[in-house]
């Protein structure tokens, strides 16, 4: 008989994934062929991914520095999932725009869906599973080579939520004048009523491989309250369906504001599962 555990990451505002090492996973990130030797994978796969940031965009991003002189750096923020093949979801990429240049979304999705061969996570039963990449890359002018440089990299993004102006959707009898607070009470309730209506037994029914195994549930709190735009990524349909049914449970949100006013807030919710 399998066990089945289910596990929910606290919700963030935005795509915070971080690349920490997991040591449920025989291969804990996603790799290049180029960085199977590195002394840290991790490390060489963001590196190739922000060298071909700049290769796509340095002549966009120089325009918009020299023209907005007050601005130092730019930051554009990568958010994908890495399916199990190893190739990037068209349908699930998020990218940054420089208003002055909207092009730059789209050369950077372009770069995504053309990245080399990547080897996909695998879990402790050496299953290739679905990851979710995300990397914060600053960019700024090197004024004496009269090119674009990587100012720093991280995996933890710098969301709207780190904006003074801005609060986070409220979830219902939540209450304080602390917005940290506020997040950490939406977080907590959410997860609390996914994982109540979540089915879990019935997701798996008829997944027959072990190990852990993630499910991501993107989604937006719009400026009525109301969660829409989500969308669910998993091993199979049935699971995907689950996770779908769950989170139309979530109801009667106050919508996040900035300077404000209401405005749409982006969520990434990791659901993990385990079978043994």
């Amino acid at each position: 008989m399998k066990k089945i555990f289910l596990f929910l990451f606290l919700i963030s505002t935005f795509f915070v994934f971080s690349q920490k090492k997991n040591t449920d996973f025989i291969q804990p990130f996603p790799l290049f062929k180029d960085c199977k030797t590195s002394i840290n994978p991790s490390d060489c796969f963001n590196k190739i991914i922000s060298s071909k940031i700049i290769e796509v965009i340095e002549t966009d991003v120089q325009s918009y520095l020299e023209k907005k002189e007050i601005r130092k750096s730019v930051n554009v923020y990568l958010n994908f999932i890495i399916d199990e093949n190893g190739k990037p979801i068209e349908e699930s990429i998020s990218t940054t725009k420089i208003r002055s240049n909207p092009t730059i979304e789209s050369k950077l999705k372009k770069m995504i869906l053309n990245l080399p061969n990547i080897y996909p996570r695998r879990n402790e039963a050496n299953h290739p599973i679905l990851s979710y990449y995300h990397l914060t890359a600053k960019l700024g002018l090197d004024k004496e080579n009269n090119n674009v440089v990587l100012l720093e990299e991280t995996n933890e993004p710098n969301g709207i939520s780190e904006n003074r102006n801005f609060t986070a959707p409220v979830y219902p009898k939540c209450q304080s004048t602390s917005n940290k607070v506020l997040r950490k009470c939406f977080s907590n309730n959410v997860t609390k009523l996914l994982l109540k209506k979540y089915r879990i037994n019935k997701a798996v029914k008829g997944f027959n491989k072990k190990g852990s195994f993630y499910t991501y549930i993107l989604f937006k709190v719009d400026k009525f309250g109301e969660v829409n735009n989500y969308k669910i990524f998993g091993p199979n349909e049935t699971i995907e369906n689950e996770a779908r049914r769950s989170l139309k449970k979530l109801k009667d949100l106050k919508p996040g504001t900035e300077n404000g006013k209401p405005v749409n807030v982006s969520f990434a919710l990791p659901l993990k599962f385990k079978i043994e």
